[in-house]
């Protein structure tokens, strides 16, 4: 039942794993346009990042307490 995620939050092991594509939802994206000194001089277009799902777990809080 247990979990390990890395770095960045991406699930490695156990439900976290399992369930990434659910739990992680979807990246946003922003396209800017720069003027020569790399400076943003507008936005062009934005995709909204979407929220992952919740996953609820139905194990007891006692055993989960004694297996971590």
């Amino acid at each position: 039942m247990l979990g390990i995620v890395d770095i960045d939050g991406a699930g490695q092991e156990g439900i976290e794993a399992r369930y990434e594509r659910v739990l992680h939802g979807e990246d946003g994206a922003e396209v800017r346009v720069r003027d020569p000194q790399g400076e943003t001089i507008s936005v062009a277009r934005t995709t909204p990042a979407k929220p992952g799902q919740p996953v609820w777990l139905t194990i007891d809080r006692g055993i989960q307490a004694d297996v971590e």
